[in-house]
């Protein structure tokens, strides 16, 4: 389970382990797809044989480390959302004439 900046808790039979390891302290920027990284990471280090103690300080890390950017991919320069494509009239003209 996922705790967000205090980590995870791996749950095994009997027993829990609070893992810590990994989190990057500093500011959340965006949570956006913090639980993905954490699973991803986790899933990638026990297939790689980790334990899964260790494979949650993967997971604790890879999540830690996406809530620092903005959005999913990072940021976005905001000139790069105004450009304009050309219009379709000259578009649909250039083919017509190729």
């Amino acid at each position: 389970m996922t705790r967000g900046a205090h980590g995870a808790v791996v749950a095994e039979l009997g027993s829990s382990t609070h893992v810590r390891e990994g989190i990057v302290p500093g500011p959340a920027r965006d949570r956006t797809g913090a639980g993905d990284a954490f699973a991803g990471a986790l899933i990638g280090a026990l297939c790689q044989g980790a334990p899964i103690t260790e494979a949650a300080v993967a997971g604790n890390a890879a999540g830690s480390q996406t809530v620092r950017v903005l959005g999913a991919v990072g940021e976005v320069a905001m000139d790069e959302l105004w450009v304009m494509p050309p219009p379709l009239t000259s578009v649909l003209h250039t083919r017509q004439h190729m």
